[in-house]
């Protein structure tokens, strides 16, 4: 996949230029990493989740970010940077440490943080029905269109439906991710 960048001395945006985005993910997790997950989980770890982790254990775009569709926030536009492993060393990108991190500001779901766009707002998986939220935790995107699936936090700040599955949204990624390059990393995302 194609995204354009502004070249480092260049403000013009019509001298803009193509390039590839790179993913790195961290490939088969251990025994011992399945099972702090599942531990965290609490439940049965949905077979699309244990299937990603397994293979993937997480992907990063390397300094970037691509958008996705979705027209219920007021740009009509979400960011997508990385969906979290258990094999990192950054605990930013870790499931359990964000999810330890996070979970009490999301009493509204069951909620279990997957993902984020990189500007501080996650993807969140609904472990009741499986649906896959957008949770616009900085507040980036106003209040929500007529007609939005919101679900508001302790604090006021919206969880849009996103996908009705876990299955949907990794679908969409896979899309998305297509023809990218990508790259198995120890130390992702470093």
């Amino acid at each position: 996949m194609l995204y354009r960048e502004y070249p480092a001395a260049c403000a013009d945006p019509l001298h803009l230029r193509e390039t590839t985005m790179t993913i790195h993910y961290a490939g088969a997790p251990t025994d011992a990493d399945i099972e702090q997950l599942t531990s965290a989980f609490g439940d049965l770890l949905p077979v699309a989740y244990r299937d990603f982790i397994q293979q993937w254990n997480g992907i990063f775009l390397v300094d970037n970010y691509f958008d996705l569709e979705f027209p219920p926030v007021d740009d009509g536009l979400i960011a997508f940077e990385s969906l979290f492993g258990v094999s990192t060393d950054n605990p930013s990108f870790h499931a359990v440490t964000q999810n330890a991190w996070l979970a009490a500001e999301i009493d509204q779901l069951r909620a279990w943080v997957i993902g984020a766009d990189g500007g501080g707002n996650f993807f969140v998986l609904d472990r009741d029905s499986g649906a896959v939220f957008y949770w616009d935790r900085t507040l980036l995107h106003g209040p929500a269109e007529s007609g939005a699936a919101v679900v508001e936090d302790s604090e006021g700040r919206n969880l849009y439906l996103f996908r009705d599955s876990l299955e949907d949204f990794l679908a969409l990624l896979a899309s998305k991710t297509q023809g990218m390059d990508h790259v198995q990393r120890e130390d992702w995302p470093g």
